[in-house]
């Protein structure tokens, strides 16, 4: 899991559906990557706490903040997102779906809108340690299944947030907000010359 060590980013549902994923896969390691604010730092005490209350702390890897971020995504196997409220996107999850990495990430909010449920990635309830730890498990012990979810995820991520088509959508919202026409551009500014921002997709 990557993201700030706060309550709402579900890194207790995490741990409670880890506690249930090493009895079934009990090699695997469990990271928590991020850091806490100078405010939760009670609460990393709390996620350590409880780790070592189920008995996984020598499988748990607490990271604090990291500049490698990509780099460690990279290596994980399942990326996770149990947030415990709707985020408005989850930057985490496009990240990781550029990455071809499969995905488990609560239901509603962005990653609804990003995933779809057993395609590219899988969706659970807020809050549901027990599907949570089912899908990470279905994930880790079926290698061919996470390599399609992973695939779709990457196909999903290449058509939706390539720099071409950020630029042309970016330009549909210029052209909307200034009254032109599809196909009819956006013209360059009275005074400079030159300057010309519209992009053509490739």
């Amino acid at each position: 899991m990557v993201g700030t060590l706060a309550r709402q980013r579900g890194q207790r549902t995490l741990l409670r559906a880890a506690a249930h994923v090493l009895e079934a896969v009990p090699g695997c390691r469990v990271f928590v990557i991020g850091g806490a604010s100078e405010r939760e730092l009670a609460f990393k005490q709390e996620l350590i706490a409880l780790a070592t209350a189920f008995g996984i702390q020598d499988s748990v890897v607490f990271t604090g903040f990291r500049a490698d971020v990509p780099e460690l995504m990279q290596m994980l196997d399942v990326v996770v997102q149990p947030a415990e409220f709707s985020e408005p996107f989850g930057r985490t999850i496009a990240e990781a779906m550029a990455m071809a990495k499969p995905l488990v990430a609560t239901m509603g909010g962005g990653p609804s809108e990003l995933i779809r449920d057993g395609y590219n990635g899988f969706l659970v309830p807020r809050g549901d340690e027990t599907m949570l730890a089912k899908r990470i498990v279905e994930l880790l012990t079926d290698p061919a299944l996470a390599q399609r979810l992973g695939q779709h995820g990457y196909d999903e991520a290449t058509a939706r947030f390539s720099a071409p088509m950020h630029a042309l959508l970016m330009q549909q919202v210029y052209a909307k907000v200034l009254g032109l026409r599809d196909g009819q551009g956006v013209a360059p500014q009275p005074g400079r010359q030159g300057t010309d921002v519209s992009v053509a997709a490739r």
